[in-house]
């Protein structure tokens, strides 16, 4: 049975930028494609098959009150021109959620999705967030792996049951 993993991580300080120099990072505004996230999305989670109808990802993303183009990055190779891996950050006050970091299956575990992940923690620094979050699935074992080693944890027990 999968079930909901909320993993977070409190940010103390700026986090330090570091540059792997095998993939660009850009933002949504830099490339407002909706077609690449479709394809990202159908090869990251559904297997290649059929990807959403562009209305499902309105719905999902640029129509949310949250959504802002500077706040979603594309990580682009730098030996081509094609997204391989996109993040989204939602801001609320000094709180902030991860959505949909997705890698393209042939350019995982190559860095992408740190590299995602590090410009989306010095974006949320920036806009005075101090408390991030993410959700995945329990059986999603990479992504939780992923997510602790990048200092994200599951909150104590007691934290859990309050915000039930």
């Amino acid at each position: 049975m999968s079930l909901p993993v909320d993993l977070t991580k409190r940010l103390s300080a700026r986090p330090k930028p570091t540059r792997d120099g095998k993939h660009s990072v850009i933002t949504f505004a830099d490339r407002p494609s909706i077609e690449d996230w479709l394809r990202l999305h159908s090869e990251s989670f559904l297997g290649g098959r059929a990807p959403w109808p562009e209305t499902r990802f309105r719905r999902e993303l640029l129509d949310r009150l949250w959504f802002s183009p500077e706040h979603m990055w594309w990580a682009i190779s730098n030996d081509g021109d094609r997204p391989i891996g996109t993040i989204t950050l939602e801001v609320d006050g000094d709180a902030g959620q991860i959505h949909w970091l997705m890698v393209d299956p042939a350019a995982r575990r190559s860095g992408v999705a740190s590299a995602l992940l590090q410009a989306l923690e010095n974006a949320a620094w920036d806009a005075g967030v101090r408390q991030l979050s993410a959700e995945t699935l329990s059986t999603w074992a990479p992504a939780v792996a992923f997510y602790r080693r990048h200092g994200y944890q599951a909150p104590p027990i007691a934290d859990r049951a309050k915000s039930r």
